[in-house]
């Protein structure tokens, strides 16, 4: 419920927050707000872009494997890719029992194919395509992953690419106000 009036009044609630600041800083507290929705919505919309790809390329693996089932498994992996890491490995599962009643050794390419294709996710296209979109390194990406598993856990490496971009914002803008942008002087 709390995230439905989030998204139907984020313009009023936007604006209740901002007067609670004094006049001079309203027009800053509004931009940085507004920059921390744009880099959230850009986050969104990397994570969608993630699930539909991964949808795309389990689905089609499996199909070429001749695992049963393949498009249930690959709208699994929409689910599974929403959580790092761990969400890989319970997307996986099934699949490699439904090729183990197929066949044993469909099993073991089956589990194969997913640690391959959950590698390539996580090191290069997750960081690449999150990282261009929220406009973060992609190495920044991976430890914020990496420490937000080791001080929380499942729901740290869940938050940690948010949490990120948010940091990024508040830094951009709060950090370095009034400062002007560095040039380079050959």
């Amino acid at each position: 419920f709390l995230s439905f009036y989030f998204l139907k009044d984020w313009r009023e609630l936007r604006d209740i927050f901002i007067d609670l600041f004094n006049y001079e800083d309203q027009e800053h507290v509004g931009k940085v707000l507004d920059d921390i929705g744009e880099t959230l919505s850009a986050y969104v919309n990397g994570l969608g872009k993630l699930c539909l790809l991964s949808c795309f390329c389990i689905s089609i693996g499996l199909t070429c494997l001749g695992v049963n089932y393949a498009f249930v498994f690959g709208f699994i992996a929409i689910f599974a890719e929403l959580i790092p890491v761990v969400g890989s490995l319970l997307g996986a599962v099934p699949a490699v029992f439904v090729a183990y009643g197929q066949d044993p050794t469909l099993a073991y390419e089956t589990a194969f194919f997913y640690v391959l294709y959950y590698q390539i996710d996580a090191n290069v296209i997750m960081p690449k395509l999150m990282g261009s979109k929220i406009n973060i390194h992609p190495v920044v990406l991976i430890i914020s992953v990496l420490l937000g598993a080791k001080l929380f856990g499942i729901l740290g490496m869940v938050f940690a690419i948010p949490v990120a971009a948010v940091y990024k914002v508040l830094y951009t803008e709060l950090w370095h106000v009034g400062e002007s942008t560095r040039t380079n002087e050959d």
